[in-house]
């Protein structure tokens, strides 16, 4: 039977579906190559004069996956699997499918290695990771017609199975390598420089936590009459904003891994306390404090350095800020000022940032770097607008994405801004002048250099799925060779 031959290309729960329904009955007419054509409701599936030539419409980079939104008969798929495109079928309509499949031969169309008809709920264990970044929706112009309520559903589905993953995969592959060879860097010298391990003292004052948005510039002035009265812990993007007003932050705080962010740094107090995560390319050392992301090789390195959290699952600096402050000084007030999660008037950056110097030297003032930080950068449309104000995808994540258990105050006036809104903090400060001091402690690794080197690397042979994001990055599967590539690495520190 035809639908036998083509279970080569169904996924095991396509199949256990088909097999718990009836066909839908449909006509067929001849295309005029000979081609089976199913017409349903009157409408029939594809063009009866040339129905591969359907495909040459759907335009994809090969570096996406493509997802075809419905199969019909698949003619509109030929080209693109011809051309080396790798497709997954989403079903719109199981009884179609299971007809169109009794009456089709997909093997003479189609290769089982790039083809594969999926269930929704399995898209995440059918995409790539390694080989793909990102991903194209094809929808037959015939079936958006007749189904689009049900499409438009799935398409809904499918990015909200995949965006948030694929943000988080297309970090790795950016970022994994680096992270590892930084994290290992910086635990070396750890342990031969003398970075600073000053506990945090909190006492009798709120603690005002700067971002580098819009909002920080619009309020640099009332910071500037309150700096004496609050604890300022700044973004290194915000850094330079206060610097230019002449206000020195008690703390600054990096987890970007990046090169650039020394440039954040430039011109400024390096008597200033900086606090970096572990990965971090930073190299201020006298008054760093290394901190721990949700790194995997940290939850590692963390059972002989038991060392503070920098939270990274709000996946922001201004985020990590807010999650630090808000779990080991949870007593005292947090106000916010530059974390808007939104552009204003084509602005993501308050004024005074390394990125407004940029636009200044390459001045091209209708093509702000801003404006092309939000359109390129991060590669996704404006979701919502209010006002003056815009918000994209990411950003609407990194708000999501913030979990803290008190109230949070903030001088930005963005919509999208989450926290409680207020104009002057005189209340707050005096409240705050009555609670007790809080202290957060930092410690020291309990083993030697060597010690721990040779540990990461025992822990990293037994269990190379901590390295995950390296592999991702370095986009190659971790086989032996590949783990003692990894170890020789660590090897050569010891």
């Amino acid at each position: 039977m035809i639908i036998q031959k083509n279970f080569q290309f169904l996924s095991d729960e396509v199949i256990k579906t088909l097999n718990k329904i009836k066909s839908e009955p449909l006509e067929y007419k001849l295309s005029k190559d000979k081609l089976f054509i199913p017409v349903y409701n009157n409408v029939t599936l594809h063009s009866i004069y040339n129905p591969f030539k359907e495909g040459k419409i759907f335009k994809a980079d090969k570096k996406d996956l493509l997802i075809a939104i419905g199969l019909a008969a698949g003619y509109h798929l030929y080209e693109l699997a011809k051309n080396g495109h790798q497709i997954l079928v989403i079903p719109v309509n199981y009884n179609i499918l299971k007809e169109v499949l009794s009456k089709i031969d997909l093997s003479d169309f189609f290769k089982q290695m790039n083809f594969k008809i999926i269930a929704i709920d399995e898209l995440i264990n059918y995409f790539d990771f390694f080989n793909y970044t990102s991903y194209s929706i094809v929808i037959h112009p015939a079936f958006e017609r007749i189904f689009s309520s049900q499409i438009l559903t799935i398409i809904k589905e499918v990015k909200s199975i995949l965006n948030q993953t694929l943000l988080e995969i297309n970090t790795y592959k950016k970022f994994g390598k680096l992270w590892f060879k930084n994290c290992i860097k910086n635990l070396v010298s750890l342990f031969d420089n003398e970075y600073n391990f000053d506990p945090i003292i909190i006492e009798n004052k709120p603690i005002l936590i700067t971002g580098a948005g819009p909002s920080l510039y619009e309020n640099i002035e009332y910071i500037n009459k309150i700096k004496n009265r609050v604890y300022i812990a700044v973004a290194d993007t915000g850094l330079k904003v206060l610097n230019t007003f002449c206000i020195k932050p008690d703390f600054v705080f990096s987890f970007d891994v990046q090169n650039y962010s020394y440039l954040h740094f430039i011109g400024t107090d390096r008597n200033i306390r900086i606090f970096t995560d572990l990965t971090t390319s930073l190299k201020l050392i006298k008054n760093q404090t290394f901190l721990f992301s949700n790194y995997p090789l940290l939850k590692l390195i963390k059972k002989y350095w038991n060392q503070a959290d920098l939270y990274s699952d709000a996946r922001n600096i201004g985020g990590a800020m807010i999650s630090f402050f808000s779990n080991y000084f949870n007593k005292y007030p947090i106000i916010t000022a530059g974390i808007d999660y939104g552009i204003k008037n084509s602005y993501l950056y308050s004024r005074y940032t390394y990125n407004d110097e940029y636009k200044i030297i390459n001045g091209n003032y209708l093509k702000t770097i801003d404006l092309i930080d939000c359109e390129l950068l991060y590669k996704d449309i404006f979701i919502e607008n209010i006002s003056q104000w815009k918000t994209t995808f990411l950003l609407k994540s990194y708000r999501e994405s913030l979990d803290v258990n008190q109230n949070i105050f903030t001088l930005s006036d963005s919509p999208f801004c989450p926290f409680i809104k207020i104009k002057a903090i005189d209340e707050i400060i005096e409240k705050s002048k009555k609670m007790s001091q809080m202290i957060l402690e930092f410690s020291k690794p309990t083993l030697k250099k060597n010690d721990f080197l040779s540990y990461i690397i025992k822990e990293i042979r037994n269990n190379s799925e901590i390295l995950y994001s390296y592999f991702i990055s370095d986009n190659k599967l971790p086989d032996d060779k590949v783990i003692d590539d990894i170890c020789l690495y660590i090897n050569k520190f010891i």
